[in-house]
């Protein structure tokens, strides 16, 4: 199980970073465009790094012995420990999101920047930092979502 997790934290690391680049090298050119510029990127850079994972992405067998797959049943509903870990990392991932957002300050200056940028600005926060912050933690919570359904 703590490799698994040491996967995971990578696979978020690795997203970040990605989702990170993306805002960098496309987003942050297109910020005062046109609104369909901008819808135009947005369409494109998911289909562009889907396209890319699963070019390179085949259903692996299971490694043995990582986790013993079991089925619990309560009140006629059957899961597996794989769906129960994966509801788990789920909680806790939703948990630590909500403290970043609610209790941190960055969590304060990107609720700041999605109301009012220029308010934002004009009380110091460095739009760009927490635009690129945002970037990075959503596309870190894609990792354990897109290895969640394979």
């Amino acid at each position: 199980m703590g490799g698994g997790l040491v996967v995971l934290a990578a696979a978020m690391a690795g997203c970040a970073l990605l989702g990170m680049a993306i805002e960098r090298l496309a987003y942050r050119r297109l910020r005062q465009a046109p609104t369909l510029n901008v819808l135009i990127a947005a369409i494109g850079s998911p289909s562009f790094s889907s396209t890319a994972a699963s070019s390179s992405s085949e259903r692996r067998p299971d490694v043995p012995g990582t986790l013993p797959v079991r089925s619990f049943s309560v009140g006629g509903v059957v899961a597996s420990s794989n769906q129960l870990v994966v509801i788990l990392v789920a909680a806790v991932l939703m948990v630590a999101l909500q403290f970043i957002v609610f209790r941190t300050r960055i969590g304060t200056a990107m609720r700041a920047v999605s109301l009012n940028p220029r308010a934002a600005q004009l009380v110091g926060v460095n739009n760009d930092v927490v635009i690129s912050f945002t970037f990075g933690l959503g596309s870190a919570l894609a990792g354990p979502a897109a290895s969640s359904m394979r």
